[in-house]
């Protein structure tokens, strides 16, 4: 099936990156897995599995990152002004008794880290996309300190076919 076809081309062309690029390349799939659910009608895993493989099919893996980089930040952001506007609405109401207003503070609390943390990861997801179109490239280079400068990951060649 199109999913026993997919992990083989994923191990065939990851083959020699390193665990950390496998498990980047891993979340892209899943994230984009995510958005072909959110985007179409029910499938079955096989068919889901297929519209992904059409979907990467002869892109480089750096523009399969980006992609499924894109559609999380589109739905982290959607996700991001739902929680405003029912922290909003939380803030603005009276509770009845004591009881109630403790309870909508610990709402309120759990939905200010929650964005917090959507924030902080919509953060990292536009620093790691600079990072892959090459904004932040910059050439290792000795600091007074004695370290090394840091740089991303040169550009992986073109991916064979999922299909293939």
């Amino acid at each position: 099936g199109s999913g026993a076809q997919l992990l083989s081309w994923r191990g065939r062309v990851l083959e020699t990156y390193p665990k950390a690029e496998r498990t980047e390349f891993d979340d892209a799939l899943q994230e984009l897995r995510i958005a072909e659910m959110i985007g179409e009608t029910l499938s079955t895993p096989s068919q889901l599995d297929e519209r992904v493989r059409r979907k990467i099919d002869g892109k480089p893996v750096r523009q399969i990152l980006l992609d499924a980089y894109a559609a999380k930040q589109t739905r982290l952001e959607e996700e991001v002004l739902l929680l405003r506007g029912v922290i909003e609405l939380n803030a603005a109401r009276e509770p009845v008794n004591r009881e109630a207003a403790e309870r909508l503070e610990f709402h309120l609390q759990q939905e200010v880290k929650r964005l917090d943390g959507l924030e902080a990861e919509l953060t990292r997801i536009r620093r790691r996309c600079a990072e892959l179109k090459g904004a932040l490239l910059t050439p290792p280079t000795s600091s007074p300190e004695g370290g090394k400068g840091g740089s991303a990951p040169p550009a992986r060649p073109q991916a064979p076919s999922p299909t293939a």
